[in-house]
Order: structure tokens, then C-alpha cells, then sequence
């Protein structure tokens, strides 16, 4: 294998830090396994001395076997997890079962939020939501602390005043966070359980604490390599200087530009502030890219220069020109989808791998329906993440309820559930008896004529209901009903966002103009269900590629297809102020670059019945400002021709 310039001036770099730029199709792990085995085979270093720490297991892994086929040598590979754990086994005499796992820690969260008596419910949505914002809760405790200058005594997050400023609670109010957070935390202590957040604070007290373990830890490993460096969260970071010095022979490879993991703690500016911390660090350049077209990495590069904390940085394609961007603005959700399944026959018709066919999102909740209606078009898919089923949800059991209540299939304990969604003043009491239904609510409110209308209301509405398509119904539950209006008291009362709910009520929304029939639709979550073990899982691997933009990072496609390019989707709507827009650019900087040979993006007006705006985004990335052309996708209608006629770029 051939290397450029650039690429050889990283192998051959020796001691001291070194900071390599790696654009995306840079052939930055090719650098890095040829580092490691010019450092071994020139006798620069003993392969036992040499730590290679990379961002996820897959790329440990990965980067270990191209290094296997090359070269031998005890060189270590791992995690900043992994290499925490090893740390406090050696310490701490910690073995595989201290670290808790994920059937245990929601046992444990259920039994605090009982003892607590705080909001408990049985979806597993809740439970995986609030075990989030503790570990989201937890990188940002660590973030506060790396730096500081002072030494750690007893257990993280345990015993000390902590601050809050600056944190955004989201599952439940501050207080009662707090008080479940801290009870948590004690109950894993007690048990002597670690989760994946306490084993980078735990090694970082034990090395602060013991001077002398952590010369000993330096000297096993003087060399220290690191890939994505950008993806480093603060208390990463400092592991990672305290384990490096004195002689700092740290070698970090990354691209800031791709720094997209913020909600897990990863800090741009860490891998920007590189020079100041390590002044003596020689810096390299990588800027062949070896995946691309030139149009891609221009389009793109137009893009992320918007963001204005980065490092500058001029992007050749080494392929050359020839790649295709095009841009599809569609009147609505259905003609998109249309749209796109015909583009992907076609490639498919062609002779094209599904492998070589991405189809990236921004959120989990675009999913489903999309790999719903792809399937329903005959076409294969790969669908490995899993935002969960919207029909386990509680917010899709309530609609379901109303939807089968006004189908007549409703049951007792249906219409005890949606009764006050929204809040009507009726007591369950009424039904109390097996098989009671309105005829036992209106005897046990006769008499009392505000109450009698108001169930009589509710069945004109059901009625209603029953007559109108499914995705008309929804809508008409939604706004007719009032069950937004319930869901932002369900939130006001619990201190929560209510942006989640929004994201379920517009994915159920999608499946349902896929199902207009109100009877299918109602049969629809068997059907999903057993179409989700068809296509999703991880180990699965053929078919058309469906993920969001944070798992497609590192991978590349032939053809990559970008839906929804709209404002609140792309950026999100949750990114406020100008640090979070600079991510959001990032993750569509990602998505753009995964593509080698084409480029197609659809943006709607409308979706789930509101006016859309087209992304920002695209406006950024053009060279010019594009006439998007409209019309209705006809899937009778020879597909390649009509593609031609909407053809935005």
C-alpha cells in the first residue's frame, strides 16, 4: 500500500505529541496501524509498551486485526471503558459481575423510584429514559470536575455539594432527580456495582489518589496512541494527560469537524485547545480524501465552514470528479418516501448491492415508517437501531385505545385509560364491574347532567372518530379531543420536555396514512411487530442500510439518501444557541461524507398535516440558492423520467 506525504510524515513521527487533522476518507486507521508497526519494527518501542485507545469496542477490534495482519506484538488495544476496567481490576481487584448490567439497573431505578415515591410507570421507554439522563447527568458531573486541581476522596457523586447550573433536567423535575440520582448511586455502592459512566471517574480517583500506581501505569505504557480524538469528554481527556506525562508521547488522530457525540460529553474544543495544552506537538495534516467525488467534498466543505470553531482545512478528493448531488423538494411525506424507494429501484435494477445503499437519519423516530413503507415496496433493508416500538409506548396504547373504543372493539379496561386523556372529571369507580362500559358510566352519573354530557360528548366523538381515516383520526385526537393538551399537563406536573411526546404522536402519525383504513391500522402494531424481527436486528448485515447520521459515522455508501431535510428535523429543534447548531451541522457534515459517488436529499412542505421549512442546511451547502421544483410523485409514472422533472440540483 502506497501512502502520501502527509500520511508517511504521521507514520514515521517518533517521540513527543503529535496532533494529525483526518479528514473524512482519509485513510486515518490505515495511519495509525502503519504507526504502530513502524514504531515496533524500526525497535523505536517494544510492542508491550504501546496503548492504542479508540472510541468504540468495534473499532478496537478493528484496528487490532489489521494490525495482526501485518506485524506481531504485545500491543495493547482498547477502550477508554476498557482500559478504565483493567485499571481498577489491577487496583481494585474488580471482576466482570461488579459491573452492572442493564436488566439490574432498572430493577434497582424501580425500587428507588418506589421507595422515593416519585412517578413510576411500567414502560420501558420511561425507565431507559431516566437511566439516560443519570448517565448524561453523570458525564456532566465529570466534565465540571476534570481539571480541577484538587484530590477526590470516597465515591463519586456520592458525598459532595454538586452543582446544577448549566444542566438541563428532562425526565423529571430538579429535586426529585436529585433525590433519585443520589439514591441510586448509593444502592450501587452498596451492592458494590459499577455502571460504564463510574469507571472513568473510579480510575481517575484511584490514579489521583495513589502517585505510585500511576508512575507504574506510565511506565508500562509511554506510548499512547488515540483515535477520534474528537469524540473525548473531558474527564477522558484528563485520563488520558495524566497517563501520557511526563514524556508525553501522545499521538492523537481526528477531525473536529466530525465531533457529533455532545450528549455523550465529547468536546470540540478539547482536540482545538490541543496546541495550547501540548505546545511542543507537531501537527499534521491529512487531506486526501480517498472516499469521495470532488463535488461531495465541496458540497460538504461549503457546509462546515459555516461553523466557525474549527480548525481550517482544505479537502482534495483523490478520486477526482464525477460524483452527483441532487435535491428533491416534495409536497409531503408520502410523495417523499414515493420518491425515494423509486430512486433506490432503480439503483437496485441497476445491478447496485443493497449494501451500497444508505438511506441516513437524523433522529430514530424517522425510522420505522420509512422502513415500513421500503419493505412494503418489495425492497430488502438493514435496519440494526432500535428507538423502540411507538405502539409499547403509552402514548401509542392511548391512541390505539380511542381507535378501537370508536371501532366498537374497545374494552373495560381501554376505556378506563383514555376516561381522563384528556382530564373529564370521571371516576373509575363507575367501572368497577368485569365488562362495564358506557351504559354503567351513565347509570352511575344519572342525575347529574354536567357529567351526562360530558360522557355524551365523548361518545359523539368516538363516533366521529369512526368515520374518518386513520391519520385524520389521530390529528382529530390530538387537536378535537385534547390530547395535547394532555400531554403538556402531563408534562408541566412532572417537569418534563415535551418534545419526545410530539416526536411519537408524528410517528405514529406516519404509519398512518401508510394505513388509512382505520380496521388495518388497528391490526397494524401485530404486523410491525413481527416486520421489526424481519428487519432489525445486529446481526444482521443484508440489505439497503437504514441508520441515523451518529451510526453511519465511520462507514461509507455508493449512494447515500437523506430524508426529511427540514427545519426542527435538520438541525434539530432541541439545538439552541450557537454551540448546539454547530453540532447539528456537524452530524449533517457526517452524513454528507459517507457518500462516494452520489448524493440524493429530500426536503418536504409538509409533514403530518404542518408547512415545513426547507434545512438551512441545504441553502449552506449550495453554491447558489436552488429553485426547488414541486409536484406530486405519481408512482405510475416511468420514475427515472419524473425524477428528472423535480430535479432541484
Amino acid at each position: 500500500m502506497s501512502f502520501t506525504e502527509q500520511q508517511l510524515r504521521a507514520i514515521r513521527h517518533t517521540a513527543g505529541p503529535a496532533l494529525v487533522l483526518a479528514g473524512p476518507g482519509s485513510g486515518k486507521t490505515a495511519v495509525l496501524t502503519e504507526r504502530i508497526r513502524y514504531l515496533v519494527e524500526t525497535g523505536a518501542v517494544p510492542p508491550e509498551r504501546i496503548l492504542v485507545i479508540t472510541f468504540t469496542r468495534a473499532a478496537a477490534q478493528e484496528m487490532e486485526q489489521r494490525y495482526r495482519k501485518k506485524a506481531e506484538g504485545a500491543v495493547r488495544f482498547g477502550t477508554f471503558h476498557s482500559v478504565s476496567f483493567s485499571i481498577l481490576r489491577e487496583k481494585y481487584h474488580y471482576t466482570a459481575n461488579n459491573i452492572i448490567r442493564a436488566e439490574e439497573q432498572r430493577r434497582i431505578l424501580t425500587e428507588q423510584l418506589s421507595e422515593l415515591s416519585l412517578p413510576l410507570s411500567s414502560d420501558e421507554e420511561y425507565l431507559a429514559g431516566l437511566l439516560s439522563e443519570i448517565s448524561r447527568y453523570k458525564v456532566w458531573l465529570s466534565g465540571i470536575e476534570a481539571g480541577r486541581e484538587e484530590k477526590r476522596c470516597g465515591l463519586p457523586f456520592l458525598t459532595r455539594r454538586r452543582e446544577t447550573t448549566g444542566f438541563s433536567f428532562e425526565q423529571l423535575p430538579q429535586e426529585e432527580f436529585l433525590r433519585l440520582f443520589h439514591a441510586y448511586q448509593r444502592e450501587l455502592h452498596l451492592r458494590r456495582y459499577l455502571d460504564f459512566d463510574d469507571l472513568l471517574s473510579e480510575c481517575r480517583a484511584a490514579l489521583v489518589s495513589d502517585p505510585a500506581f500511576l508512575s507504574a501505569l506510565r511506565a508500562q505504557y509511554p506510548y499512547l496512541l488515540v483515535d477520534e480524538f474528537q469524540d473525548l469528554s473531558p474527564i477522558q481527556y484528563e485520563l488520558l494527560r495524566m497517563l501520557a506525562a511526563p514524556h508525553n508521547n501522545l499521538f492523537i488522530v481526528g477531525d473536529d469537524d466530525q465531533s457529533i457525540y455532545g450528549f455523550r460529553g465529547a468536546r470540540p474544543e478539547l482536540m482545538l485547545g490541543f496546541p495550547r495544552d501540548f505546545p511542543e506537538a507537531v501537527r499534521i495534516m491529512l487531506s486526501d480524501n480517498f472516499r469521495s467525488r470532488q463535488e461531495i467534498v465541496d458540497y460538504a466543505s461549503r457546509l462546515i465552514r459555516k461553523n466557525r470553531s474549527r480548525f481550517e482545512k482544505r479537502l482534495c478528493a483523490a478520486q477526482g470528479r464525477g460524483g452527483e448531488i441532487h435535491t428533491y423538494l416534495l409536497p409531503d411525506t408520502r410523495a417523499e418516501y414515493g420518491l425515494l424507494a423509486a430512486h433506490i429501484q432503480e439503483e437496485l435494477a441497476a445491478g447496485i448491492p443493497p449494501e451500497e445503499l444508505g438511506v441516513l437519519y437524523r433522529t430514530h423516530r424517522q425510522a420505522a415508517p420509512l422502513a415500513v413503507f421500503l419493505f412494503g415496496q418489495g425492497i430488502p433493508c438493514c435496519w440494526r437501531e432500535d428507538g423502540g416500538n411507538v405502539f409499547r409506548h403509552f402514548i401509542g396504547r392511548d391512541l390505539l385505545a380511542y381507535l378501537r373504543l370508536a371501532a366498537g372493539e374497545g374494552s373495560r379496561a381501554e376505556l378506563l385509560r383514555i376516561l381522563n386523556r384528556p382530564y373529564r372529571g370521571l371516576s373509575g369507580e363507575a367501572l368497577r364491574e368485569r365488562g362495564a362500559g358506557f351504559p354503567a358510566l351513565l347509570e352511575y352519573y344519572a342525575g347529574r347532567p354536567e357529567k351526562e354530557r360530558v360522557i355524551h360528548t365523548l361518545l359523539r366523538e368516538l363516533k366521529e372518530l369512526s368515520e374518518l381515516p386513520s391519520g385524520a383520526a389521530i390529528c382529530y385526537i390530538r387537536k378535537k379531543i385534547g390530547y395535547e393538551d394532555f400531554l403538556r399537563d402531563f408534562c408541566r406536573e412532572r417537569g418534563q420536555e415535551a418534545e419526545p411526546f410530539w416526536e411519537l404522536l408524528s410517528e405514529l402519525s406516519d404509519f398512518a396514512w401508510q394505513k388509512p383504513k382505520l380496521s388495518d391500522f388497528l391490526h397494524f402494531p401485530e404486523e410491525y411487530e413481527t416486520l421489526r424481527q424481519r428487519i432489525h436486528g445486529k446481526e444482521r448485515t443484508e440489505g439497503v442500510r437504514l441508520m441515523s447520521y451518529h451510526s453511519a459515522k465511520g462507514l461509507e455508501f455508493r449512494t447515500v439518501y437523506l430524508p426529511d431535510l427540514v427545519e426542527g428535523i435538520a438541525p434539530y429543534r432541541k439545538a439552541k444557541g450557537e454551540k448546539a447548531l454547530e453540532e447539528e451541522r456537524r452530524c449533517f457534515y457526517v452524513a454528507l461524507t459517507r457518500a462516494r459517488e452520489r448524493l440524493l436529499i429530500y426536503t418536504v412542505k409538509e409533514r403530518n398535516g404542518k408547512s415545513c421549512q426547507i434545512s438551512r442546511f441545504l441553502r449552506e451547502a449550495a453554491e447558489r440558492v436552488c429553485a426547488f421544483p414541486c409536484r406530486k410523485w405519481n408512482a405510475g409514472v416511468n420514475s427515472r423520467n419524473q425524477s428528472e422533472r423535480i430535479r432541484g440540483l
